[in-house]
């Protein structure tokens, strides 16, 4: 089921996983964690963050729990809400490389949203150092270099990541939003498209139908408002509102 989850097929994912019953029940907390990430790709952010800091109120030592809080916690209550915990918590120094990676690259992000770039820069720099998911560390540095206004820059550390593995997807999100930046919007289209037509990503293919309505594509934009819908059997009331206004949008722009 993780390896679906890593190569972005994240409803096979799902349907292996639905044996073990409703996310909710599932055992033990990394099992927690991963339930947390598919919902929150599937359509089910509310659930998604609910299950994460409940993995966390569980099991407060465990350094993937806290980092999935944390980010529950900057999603719903905002950069300092998330930092406080991070503090509290202090670095987990007996983690495994890719955990630490990952606490550091997450205090970078946070400590960039509240415009601390010299802090964030010193942590990303430890981040890299440590090791572990440098793919993950590279899209942080692009999105902190975006929050510094440095599109250029942040585009070659998103392309790196896809240098190394085409169809990671938080990569593929990031170069298309900074194309996008940079009135490249033809780029990201095509980058999105073909990210689209391998992988299983409600938040992917949501991004591209957003940008297809931008230029006008609204025949397209409607075909990918129904594969979003498609990619989200776990829907909570928040998507199906967006995915109702969109399907009358488009209905109504193609005539």
């Amino acid at each position: 089921m993780f390896e679906l989850y890593e190569r972005g097929l994240y409803v096979q994912a799902w349907k292996l996983g639905e044996s073990l019953g409703p996310p909710s029940t599932w055992k033990g907390t990394h099992a927690r964690v991963l339930a947390g990430r598919l919902a929150g790709n599937l359509g089910a952010r509310r659930t998604a963050n609910a299950l994460h800091l409940s993995a966390w109120r569980r099991d407060p030592r465990d350094p993937e729990a806290l980092y999935y809080a944390a980010f529950a916690l900057f999603e719903r209550r905002g950069p300092l809400a998330a930092w406080d915990v991070l503090r509290r918590a202090g670095e987990p120094v007996d983690a495994p490389p890719r955990a630490r990676a990952d606490l550091l690259a997450l205090r970078a992000e946070l400590a960039a949203t509240l415009r601390d770039f010299d802090t964030a820069d010193a942590l990303l720099s430890r981040a890299e150092d440590v090791g572990g998911d440098l793919l993950w560390t590279a899209v942080v540095r692009a999105r902190v270099l975006e929050l510094e206004d440095r599109y250029p820059e942040a585009l070659e550390a998103a392309r790196r990541a896809l240098a190394r593995r085409p169809d990671y997807r938080p990569a593929v999100q990031a170069a298309a939003h900074l194309l996008q930046l940079l009135d490249r919007d033809r780029e990201a289209l095509d980058l999105l498209r073909d990210a689209c037509a391998r992988l299983e990503s409600g938040p992917l293919a949501s991004q591209l139908a957003a940008l297809e309505t931008e230029l006008g594509l609204h025949a397209d934009a409607r075909r990918t408002i129904e594969r979003v819908a498609e990619l989200s059997p776990l829907v909570e009331k928040e998507l199906a509102r967006w995915l109702a206004a969109r399907h009358a949008d488009t209905a109504y722009l193609c005539g």
